[in-house]
């Protein structure tokens, strides 16, 4: 994971919907990177989407993991690792 991404799934962390727009906005980023961000971070479920895609807000199960083990430096890519293993089982 790069570091926008790192970066952009941080911004998540307030747990509220943001849209694909404010996202390319703080960042400064284009709207396919923002999709694409956004896109990987909902296929290792650290995100949901909206049904229509326009929207995203962090996972309750990913924000609940961040919580309580707030502790630990977990990469975000150990929590998608543990989630998807989960997911699995």
């Amino acid at each position: 994971m790069d570091d926008v991404t790192a970066e952009v799934f941080e911004f998540f962390k307030d747990g509220v919907w943001h849209t694909l727009r404010d996202v390319q906005e703080t960042f400064n980023i284009d709207y396919a990177a923002v999709d694409e961000i956004i896109s990987f971070l909902a296929e290792y479920r650290l995100l949901r989407l909206s049904g229509d895609r326009s929207q995203a807000i962090i996972d309750d199960e990913v924000l609940q993991i961040l919580e309580s083990e707030r502790r630990n430096d977990d990469s975000v890519l150990d929590i998608a690792r543990r989630l998807k293993r989960k997911s699995s089982d």
